[in-house]
């Protein structure tokens, strides 16, 4: 009987996590080699096609399942810290356990689990553990982001973001997510640099850590005329000459960066303004901006787009991506975009800037709105448009199957044979 290998991710929306798991099995299945018996679950089953993780469970107990998982992200999330940019999610609490023994299976891969699966229950699993980190929560006491924070090196102890009532249940967390990063059957791998190097501080064995890249599916590629792709998604034909600099992400975060968009936007002139459009994914196309609107700025948002068909048209529409976020781990929407041929404005000292190779396939500028004005008057005058080809060529190097999801069958290949 062949092994087989059982894919978790808890949450099935349209976070980079989430598509990073769809993609990767989607992968697996179609181009993985048959020695493994691969399958998929979810513990959220609202609008999946995947089977939940306890298949007897009735319809009654799945829905009382979410209410709690909406209760445990919202007011227990609250109380324990309310600083929203910190993305933070407890660690105990309300968790439900997934009967993960009853899949059976020789090895568990772990995506997002963030609020559904207690580490304590990962701790006590005696098969091979692989867990993917999209953020810093498995090593903190709770924070997906910890910003400016370097705490969690001291085990979080006496958090100065979070109420003092639950700082002893943050320290508390820390230490046993940071316990489970020594535990030999669990393996970890990051998809930056960034978060490699804190688990390596962190004293975890390098046997046991990777660094793997995110798999984009080839349908991220150049295809039509940007014009052609404009008029697609709405653009009149008196923009069409404008520069299109394109946003992905919410616009209320301010660790997303968008209002560092603003302020360099609020520094241009009225004619400065005028050589360039703005274009948004991720804010309701009813959504009107403020300051974009006091200031005359020619922008539209897109909405969510749910197909990848879709975004790959967005980035053909566009000319330069700006990736304005201050901290963050290894956004997809830069890796999409360079298949597509299309470069990036990104902050240094982030994980968008492991991404993109200066002048080359993007520019990397410190996190400063005048500099980033510069940088944006200086792509919408001289029209320099990185070479296309050059840039997909770059990407395909890092985020194929070949460089991707290979890599992680060499890793389940070594764990089961050791």
């Amino acid at each position: 009987m062949e092994p087989s290998i059982s894919l978790f991710n808890a949450s099935l929306d349209n976070g980079g996590a989430s598509l990073a798991f769809r993609r990767h099995f989607d992968s697996l299945i179609q181009h993985a080699p048959s020695k493994y018996a691969f399958k998929a679950f979810t513990d959220n089953p609202n609008k999946s096609d995947l089977p939940f993780i306890n298949p007897q469970t009735s319809d009654r107990a799945i829905r009382f399942k979410s209410f709690v998982h909406a209760l445990n992200r919202r007011l227990y999330r609250y109380l324990l810290n309310p600083d929203p940019d910190r993305d933070f999610y407890p660690a105990d609490g309300f968790l439900t356990q997934p009967s993960f023994s009853a899949l059976q299976s020789s090895l568990l891969h772990l995506f997002w689990t963030q609020s559904y699966i207690s580490p304590k229950a990962i701790s006590r699993l005696s098969l091979p553990v692989v867990i993917t980190l999209h953020d810093m929560w498995h090593f903190t006491g709770g924070c997906a982001y910890s910003l400016d924070c370097e705490q969690f090196y001291r085990g979080c102890r006496n958090c100065k973001y979070a109420r003092r009532l639950f700082r002893p249940a943050i320290s508390r967390s820390a230490l046993i997510k940071q316990q489970l990063l020594q535990k030999d059957n669990v393996y970890f791998v990051a998809t930056s640099y960034w978060i490699h190097k804190h688990l390596r501080t962190l004293g975890v064995d390098p046997t046991r850590l990777s660094k793997i890249n995110n798999y984009i599916p080839p349908i991220y590629q150049k295809f039509l005329p940007r014009s052609d792709a404009q008029q697609l998604l709405g653009w009149s034909e008196s923009n069409l000459h404008q520069y299109t600099f394109y946003f992905v992400g919410d616009i209320r975060s301010k660790r997303k960066g968008f209002d560092m968009i603003i302020k360099a936007i609020t520094s241009m002139s009225p004619d400065e303004r005028a050589l360039f459009k703005i274009q948004i994914l991720g804010t309701s196309p009813y959504k009107r901006i403020k300051e974009f609107d006091q200031l005359a700025v020619t922008y539209t948002c897109l909405g969510s787009l749910k197909d990848q068909l879709s975004q790959s048209l967005a980035y053909n529409s566009a000319d330069m991506l700006i990736c304005p976020s201050i901290f963050d781990n290894s956004p997809n929407i830069v890796a999409e975009a360079a298949m597509c041929g299309l470069p990036t404005i990104c902050f240094e000292r982030t994980g968008a800037a492991e991404m993109v190779q200066q002048l080359i396939t993007g520019i990397v500028i410190p996190k400063s709105p005048d500099l980033l004005a510069g940088v944006m008057l200086d792509c919408a005058r001289k029209r320099h448009i990185l070479n296309s080809e050059t840039i997909t060529a770059y990407a395909s190097s890092r985020y194929s199957y070949s460089v991707t999801t290979a890599k992680y069958c060499s890793l389940y290949d070594r764990i089961l044979m050791s």
